[in-house]
């Protein structure tokens, strides 16, 4: 059972959803959780990540959890994968894109799934489909 999790946030309403499930999970199982934020070249460099990031911690440790946060820059997957090591699940929300556009964009979340987290939860957001609901990748 995994007590450690990493959640990735990328400053959207859609990344940030991803809260209320990490909320739901405090204390049993998860104990401690790691906010990360990846700053890729091709991403917008967003002034105030450490701030978001902090209150995003805040919210997290009244509700019990030990939470720390960190910025990073580089490819997003690889990043990820070198953060979270085998030890953590990893929590993050997915686009849920298919077939062309998903050829066409990558995935990240996908590269995540398949590249030897211990444990990935994928979360579907609410705007990515009308059947969208959680993907689970053990």
């Amino acid at each position: 059972m995994f007590t450690k999790t990493m959640v990735l946030l990328d400053g959207s309403p859609r990344a940030e959803q991803t809260l209320t499930l990490v909320e739901s999970l405090a204390g049993a199982p998860l104990r401690e959780v790691t906010l990360l934020r990846v700053l890729d070249a091709y991403g917008p460099l967003r002034p105030g990540a450490e701030v978001e990031l902090e209150e995003c911690a805040e919210r997290l440790r009244a509700r019990g959890l030990s939470c720390q946060w960190s910025v990073e820059e580089g490819d997003p997957a690889e990043r990820i994968l070198a953060a979270a090591g085998t030890e953590r699940l990893v929590i993050m929300a997915t686009h849920g894109r298919t077939g062309v556009a998903r050829w066409a964009l990558g995935s990240v979340a996908d590269r995540v799934a398949r590249g030897g987290a211990g444990a990935v939860l994928l979360v579907r957001s609410e705007e990515a489909s009308p059947e969208a609901g959680m993907a689970a990748s053990l």
